[in-house]
């Protein structure tokens, strides 16, 4: 009943903001995180808890690892005092960080420096230095350039998705590239045919969106970093059922 109570009390202090998380849940404003050093802290902390718990659901259905789940139990009971005490986020509640401005940067690796100034990559002469992991976990010394401020929290949402998206098909056409080497009698099919070039088609348009409204290019690699973000407490229909029956009660 103590859960109930702390759910009605965030949702008697939330803003009328809501956005859609799923089909499941939607996102109601908590607090926002106005400097990128508490956000990116924050970020890290939301993480170790879910993290947490998805290792304790694991552990919860193999009766041979009793201590182990066990000691996640008191380590996931430590977190959740800590993260009451520092950020107000109470256990049993499902909260998400949204980052609602930063700014893209464009990663060039070192090494290739004039290559991409060949290209008409714009680098000025006092871009810090930062390094990176590759795909094979090896570290890379890159260039790291401001290529724009994003302040609105649409614009930032429309650039990671679209971003996401991107490499998601790009793994797709390589996963069907690859299929086609091994399988060369798939190329007389009308229907794999139509599906690489759907899939080309989608990138193509993408990659000239992102280009038009962020200055993103397809032989970039880009990474976006927040500046201010918000965090929202998701609810499904079942606790907002709960919550407007506490109301009703009380």
């Amino acid at each position: 009943m103590e859960i109930f109570k702390v759910y009605k009390l965030l949702i008697s202090i939330l803003v009328l903001s809501c956005i859609s998380l799923n089909a499941d849940y939607k996102l109601y404003l908590d607090f926002t995180v106005n400097d990128s050093e508490s956000l990116i802290q924050l970020d890290e902390a939301l993480k170790v808890g879910n993290e947490l718990k998805k290792a304790i659901k694991t552990l919860a259905t193999d009766s041979s690892k009793t201590n182990e789940y066990n000691e996640l139990q008191k380590k996931l009971e430590i977190y959740e005092a800590e993260m009451l005490k520092v950020y107000g986020i109470y256990s049993g509640l499902r909260y998400q960080m949204v980052p609602t401005s930063g700014y893209i940067f464009n990663l060039v690796p070192e090494v290739k420096r004039d290559e991409y100034l060949d290209k008409g990559f714009k680098i000025p002469v006092d871009s810090p230095s930062v390094i990176i992991k590759d795909k094979k976990n090896q570290a890379v010394k890159c260039l790291k350039i401001k290529v724009k401020f994003l302040q609105r929290r649409e614009s930032v949402m429309q650039f990671n998705q679209a971003l996401k998206t991107a490499h998601s098909i790009r793994q797709q056409i390589q996963n069907l590239e690859k299929q086609l080497a091994e399988k060369p009698e798939l190329k007389d099919k009308e229907s794999i045919q139509q599906g690489m070039t759907k899939l080309k088609e989608t990138l193509k348009s993408i990659e000239l969106s992102m280009n038009e409204k962020f200055g993103v290019r397809n032989d970039g690699k880009y990474i976006f970093e927040p500046k201010t973000g918000a965090v929202y407490l998701a609810l499904n229909k079942e606790d907002l059922k709960k919550l407007s029956d506490l109301k009703k009660a009380r």
